[in-house]
C-alpha cells in the first residue's frame, strides 16, 4: 500500500499518446494507492529510470542518489518526465524506492490512460491483489485522469476485457 494519490497524466508515444500514472509526491495517510514491490538492485533501479526518463544509454551521466532520497524523502533528477525519485520506507531492511513525476503534480496536466496502459494495469490489479472486476472499477473510478475522463460502463468493459 502506497500512501500517496495515484493520477493519470502528461501523453506517452507507447501508450497511445494518452496518459500515463504517476504517484503525488506528498504522502497521505488517507491515499490508498496499491503497488507492486521487486526486490532488485540499485544497479537495475538506475536502468528502470533511466529507461522511463527516455535514455537510450545506461551509461548516461545522471546523478540519482538514493542516500540523499532516503535523508531527504525525495529527490530530483536534471531532466525526465519520471524525474522525482521517492523514498517509501523500508521492508526487511532493504529502502523502497519509487519515481513520480518531475514537474509540479498540482499543475498536473490531467490526462486519460488509454485502453491498453489501462488494461495493463487492470490485470496486475486481478494478478497482485485478487480484485474482481468490480473491486477493479470501484479502485480505478475515482482517480484522477479517469473520474470525469472515462465513463464507468466504458471503464467496466474494459476490465472485463483485461485477462488476469
Amino acid at each position: 500500500m502506497i500512501h500517496h494519490r495515484l493520477f493519470f497524466a502528461e501523453a506517452s508515444p507507447q501508450w497511445e499518446d494518452l496518459g500515463v500514472a504517476f504517484i503525488r509526491g506528498e504522502q497521505e495517510e488517507a491515499a490508498k494507492t496499491l503497488g507492486r514491490m521487486y526486490l532488485i538492485s540499485k544497479d537495475q533501479f538506475r536502468e528502470i529510470v533511466l529507461q522511463e526518463n527516455g535514455y537510450r544509454r545506461m551509461d548516461a551521466e545522471v546523478e540519482m542518489d538514493l542516500e540523499r532520497t532516503v535523508r531527504e524523502g525525495r529527490s530530483k533528477m536534471p531532466e525526465g518526465l519520471y524525474g522525482t525519485l521517492l523514498y517509501l520506507g523500508h521492508e526487511d531492511e532493504h529502502p523502497i524506492f519509487t519515481f513520480t513525476a518531475s514537474w509540479d503534480e498540482n499543475q498536473a496536466p490531467l490526462n486519460r490512460p488509454g485502453p491498453k496502459y489501462l488494461k495493463v494495469i487492470i490485470r496486475g490489479l486481478k494478478e497482485t491483489f485478487g480484485l474482481s472486476n468490480e473491486g477493479v472499477v470501484e479502485y480505478l473510478k475515482d482517480i484522477e485522469g479517469v473520474r470525469g475522463l472515462i465513463p464507468e460502463e466504458g471503464l467496466g468493459a474494459m476490465v472485463e476485457e483485461a485477462r488476469g
